[in-house]
């Protein structure tokens, strides 16, 4: 996989609802994203928003497969999942950036 991520956005009642492929291009830093989504299924705009929030925040390729069911979602509850989800996706970059900065670190004390 290299320096290309997958992200999993899911509940207990894990599914694949959508999946969604962003990337960049490295020249002029602007990304897209592709969706694919299974019938019945909603989970392709966070997909779409996630992968590009990922791809543009750490510059890589990005596929997020998303897959979150609550019975008689309410809209409040709605809002909920989105919220958590952007945090956690946050939070995914976040651990990422520091990941490859102590990666850096250790390749610099090893050519030394």
């Amino acid at each position: 996989m290299g320096d290309d991520l997958v992200l999993l956005v899911f509940n207990e009642q894990a599914h694949i609802g959508a999946v969604a492929l962003a990337d960049i291009d490295q020249g002029s830093k602007r990304a897209w994203a592709s969706v694919l989504s299974s019938a019945g299924h909603r989970e392709d705009k966070l997909a779409h928003e996630l992968s590009l929030k990922v791809c543009r925040s750490l510059r890589r390729r990005v596929c997020v497969i998303a897959g979150i069911h609550v019975d008689d979602i309410t809209p409040e509850e709605i809002a909920d999942v989105l919220t958590a989800a952007r945090a956690v996706t946050n939070q995914f970059i976040e651990f990422v950036r520091d990941m490859d900065d102590y990666l850096e670190e250790i390749i610099r004390e090893d050519d030394s």
